[in-house]
């Protein structure tokens, strides 16, 4: 169609492409980390900063202890006179720093890093300290004239040095960074930043009123984040009030290929521990904490033959030998049969990634992954299974799920299983990789855990206003997407235009069936609505839509087919937002590819072309 004049698109947005970033006038918003696949296939954290007021350092988000804050009186690396001074006061054989604290849940890998510009310190130093038992520390020093890195080292426990480096931003600046561990009993973790004299020095005479070093745009990160931590300004992402949680620009970890915007609504992970804590290798070994399992079932002999990350998923290696004395066992239980409670009429989906890493199927004649629906005690009323058996050295996620269907049910788990004939020698080895249990009708993102049930918050794209792009009179929207998956039970929008309320809006959506259907609603009634061509919507596949609407003419089209037009419609008026994958009440579970809109009311013949 046509690239200029009148009717070509005045918005186009594409989110397949390489070096993604959204369109600026996007309004991005996620209130948690939340995980996507890489283009190189690894699961990693979207891109984020979990520190706050990143280059307002005045602010009482930093805590200031012998120092104080200048604003704004340096160039910063990006160019804008947003860099502040650091200032001593006149304490003697002390510290002279700022610092600011972060939750801490589990095991985790942290980097710490921040700019610097020597003034009257040639040196800074930076820590990943436990807030509550600060002598234990990572730390590293950088040389701030040389542009070299200091020492590093580990102060204490529970918080472990790993690596530092430094990278030369120019004119002086350098982005300082400290990688550190911290384990389990630290409940929150400390960034800590100063100038100092010298190397594997932190204590000194400050002269008070004095500068120490510039600095600015500090960030703290879970590692692996997506596309690291670099000197490049594109990968620090400067922050105010609250944390920055990036977009994610999902990838298919199987084929590499570019997936979309993953817009997904919020969701939890029940099971408390995926990442395998407390794990310890060993015949029979530990399974991780909260986990469930015999070391001896059905005649087979357990072994824990160890634990890891793969592809950025982190897994579990069991082995299962011996000769059966029955023909099924319950091999292994993520949480127990009494740990999440479920009621009645509720769905569950419960995942696994699974790889057979020794041994073989010989003999299994079942190999399942179940849902399952107990009683009060805990005994089995219903389940779903999803077979695994054939498994091969790729991990692949294994999805079953299942909605409760007795009155009595009162708790959910899910669950590996084997069937083989009695009397059989088995001998394997399975990787079983970041087990999820959500309630919901499909599996959605990973959700790592570590100790506790986690939450992963919704996504929430839109754009506002709508001025100067959009036309009130005549309009045409494309839409390029893949559901992840599908409610059977309402609809879900992937995109819609409102006035802030129910009252005015058109919708693209698939309805309560799965079906297509687009909607307008204009002064709170229920206006046209084209639900043809027929097309039932299916998880992972890519379909092409477009609305196109002007008074009394609306009409739809799916993957190169035409609606019947609706030539009974009132345009809604005084629309304000455009949102991406969600209506005003829920967001959908779909990967947004491309979103193009006309400022007009595109011929049958086009809208047919466009969607082929």
């Amino acid at each position: 169609l046509e690239h200029g004049g009148a009717g070509a698109p005045t918005l186009d947005m594409t989110f397949t492409g390489t070096g993604n970033a959204l369109d600026s006038r996007i309004t991005f918003t996620r209130a948690s980390n939340a995980t996507q696949f890489d283009s190189s296939g690894n699961l990693v954290y979207a891109k984020h900063n979990l520190l706050l007021q990143s280059q307002t350092f005045d602010n009482a988000s930093w805590t200031k202890t012998r120092s104080s804050i200048t604003q704004d009186t340096a160039i910063a690396p990006d160019g804008t006179t947003t860099a502040d001074s650091l200032v001593e006061d006149g304490t003697a054989s002390n510290t002279h720093d700022l610092r600011q604290t972060v939750t801490n849940t589990g095991t985790n890998t942290w980097t710490l890093s921040v700019y610097f510009k020597a003034v009257n310190r040639p040196w800074a130093v930076i820590e990943i300290q436990n807030a509550t038992a600060t002598s234990n520390r990572a730390r590293a020093w950088f040389d701030l004239q040389n542009g070299v890195v200091g020492i590093g080292n580990t102060a204490g426990s529970g918080v472990t040095y790993v690596s530092h480096s430094i990278q030369n931003v120019g004119n002086g600046w350098y982005r300082c960074i400290l990688v550190g561990t911290a384990d389990s009993a630290v409940t929150t973790v400390r960034a800590w930043l100063e100038g100092t004299t010298a190397d594997n020095v932190q204590n000194y005479n400050g002269v008070n009123g004095q500068t120490s070093v510039y600095v600015w745009g500090a960030q703290l990160n879970l590692t692996a984040m997506e596309g690291g931590v670099t000197s490049s300004l594109s990968t620090y992402y400067p922050t105010v009030a609250s944390a920055y949680q990036g977009p994610r620009f999902d990838y298919n970890p199987a084929t590499l290929a570019a997936q979309g915007l993953l817009i997904e609504e919020q969701m939890t992970n029940s099971i408390r521990n995926n990442t395998m804590q407390g794990a310890v290798a060993g015949t029979p070994g530990t399974l991780p904490t909260n986990w469930a399992g015999a070391s001896t079932i059905g005649g087979l002999t357990r072994q824990v033959v160890g634990t890891g990350t793969q592809n950025g998923i982190n897994y579990i290696d069991v082995k299962f030998s011996g000769t059966t004395n029955t023909t099924t066992a319950n091999i292994i239980f993520p949480e127990t049969n009494t740990s999440i409670a479920a009621s009645n009429g509720q769905s569950w989906a419960g995942s696994m990634w699974i790889a057979l890493v020794g041994g073989s199927f010989a003999n299994i004649t079942d190999a399942n992954l179940v849902t399952r629906f107990n009683d009060g005690a805990g005994s089995l009323l219903t389940s779903n299974i999803t077979s695994f058996l054939g498994a091969t050295a790729t991990q692949v996620r294994y999805v079953s799920a299942a909605t409760a269907s007795n009155a009595s049910t009162a708790f959910v788990t899910n669950c590996l299983t084997l069937g083989f004939a009695n009397g059989a020698a088995i001998d394997i080895t399975l990787r079983i990789g970041l087990p999820q249990l959500e309630q919901g009708a499909f599996a959605t993102s990973v959700i790592p855990t570590t100790t506790t049930a986690l939450t992963r918050s919704a996504d929430v794209a839109s754009v506002n206003p709508l001025a100067p792009w959009f036309n009130a009179s005549a309009s045409t929207l494309y839409a390029e997407f893949v559901w992840e998956g599908l409610k059977s039970t309402s609809g879900q929008a992937y995109a819609q235009f409102d006035d802030g309320s129910t009252n005015n809006r058109i919708v693209l959506a698939a309805g309560s069936s799965n079906a297509n259907i687009m909607t307008t609603t204009s002064g709170g009634t229920s206006d046209g609505s084209v639900a043809t061509p027929a097309t039932v919507f299916a998880a992972n596949t890519i379909y092409r839509t477009a609305l196109a609407l002007a008074a009394n003419d609306l009409q739809s089209f799916v993957n190169g087919t035409a609606g019947t037009a609706d030539t009974s419609v009132t345009l809604p008026v005084g629309l304000t937002n455009f949102k991406l994958g969600a209506s005003l009440s829920a967001t959908a579970n779909v990967w947004l590819r491309r979103l193009t809109y006309y400022p007009r009311r595109l011929s049958a013949a086009e809208g047919q072309a466009i969607t082929a």
